[in-house]
Formats: structure tokens, sequence, C-alpha cells
């Protein structure tokens, strides 16, 4: 008996010790997640652009949430909803191309954001020489190689309108690709369309802002011939 206080003693002394590091356990802090698309048709001289925001401790348990306003190169954008997406914000602008696209956020206290993407264009292409299901094909283009994070989509439809894809990785040394003449074997001979769409995705993290964005340029499309 005259050990029994001493273990009561030494029970409750563990008991507030192993909860200490509970109660010092802090909430992990919420982060700001931007998520800005934006598609450029050089056809119709078109950017469509959606961003979509959320908040929490990791992406997985983000809730989509609202801001007081957002505007794309100047533009208010429109708050909408669909199946796919909870909450997103749209916008449709009719301009040349320009190469710093700009995201201006109003969080709901007030505080602005200011978004800078940079995107180069591929306004300007041709074929170098022949296409040819022998010797495949050269394009080029006006403008900086495919920088790291982008790629080149490379799309050639025949007059059945049966089409082959590729994607070129970058980083590119030139502004110039080659692709092999594999890639047209099962499309017909004759007159043929080349459409080229350019595209860039990345992260920028800053403090507990982390921004994700995917940038794409559709090009007008290259009436071309395709041989044997």
């Amino acid at each position: 008996m005259k050990y029994f206080g001493l273990y009561c003693f030494l029970g409750i002394f563990l008991l507030l010790t192993a909860c200490q590091p509970a109660a010092k356990q802090k909430k992990k802090a919420s982060n700001i997640y931007s998520n800005f698309i934006v598609q450029y048709r050089q056809t119709d001289r078109l950017f469509l652009a959606e961003a979509n925001y959320a908040i929490g401790d990791s992406l997985a348990n983000a809730q989509a949430t609202e801001v007081a306003s957002v505007s794309f190169q100047g533009g208010l954008m429109e708050l909408s909803s669909s199946a796919r997406k909870a909450l997103f914000y749209k916008t449709e602008r009719q301009s040349d191309f320009q190469n710093l696209l700009k995201f201006k956020t109003t969080d709901a206290s007030g505080k602005k954001t200011t978004t800078d993407l940079q995107f180069d264009a591929l306004e300007s292409f041709l074929v170098k020489g022949q296409i040819s299901k022998e010797q495949g094909l050269t394009i080029a283009w006006k403008g900086l190689p495919l920088g790291e994070g982008e790629n080149l989509l490379v799309l050639i439809s025949d007059q059945n309108n049966k089409a082959s894809s590729s994607t070129i990785l970058g980083p590119t040394p030139r502004a110039e690709i080659k692709i092999e003449g594999a890639f047209l074997k099962d499309l017909k001979q004759g007159a043929g369309n080349l459409l080229l769409v350019r595209k860039k995705k990345g992260e920028k993290i800053e403090s507990q802002s982390i921004v994700q964005y995917e940038l794409s340029y559709y090009t007008i499309p290259l009436k071309i011939d395709i041989l044997p």
C-alpha cells in the first residue's frame, strides 16, 4: 500500500505527458488552389478561358469556392457550374493573340492577386519539302522552340477525314520537328489538312497559393498533299 500513492502519481504524470503532443498540434494551414485553362483558336481569333478556385490543406481535400471577382485580359469572367466542375468562371474574348495572359482575382476579403502566364504563339508554320509516306515530313514554325512543360500536337487528316496524330514533347533544340513516314501509313494519298496545337502545362507555388495552368494554341489548318 505504501507504493500505491506513488503509482497513482506516476500514472497521472504519464497520462498528462502523453496528452501534451496532441494539445500542441496545430491545425494544418489551408492552401488556396487556383486552376487556369486558356485555349486560343487562331481560325476565329478567339480566347476561351476558365478559372476555378478551391481551399483546403491538400488538393485532394480542397473544396471549390467562389471569389468576389476574376478577370481575364481585362474582362470580367462569369460564374458557372456543370456536372464536370462544381464552380468555375469562364469567358470568351475575340482578339489577336497576346503572349502575356493575365488573370486578376479579388477574393472575398478584398485581397487582389494578379497571375501572369507567358505563352508563345504558333502564328505561322510551314512544311519543309514534301509530305510523303516514305520520307515523312518536317515542320518548322516562326518563334521559339518548345520549352520545358510544352508539347506540340500534330494532327493530319486525309480527304476521307481519317486522322493521324502525334505529340512531340518539349524542350526541342529548334523551332522545327521531324516526323517519320510511319505516321502517315494509314492515311489516303492526296489532299489533306495539317493542324498544330501548341500546349503548355505547369504549376506556380507562392506561400499558401498554388496555381496550376493549361494553355493551348490551335493553328489555322494548312492544306497539304500526301504523297506515296
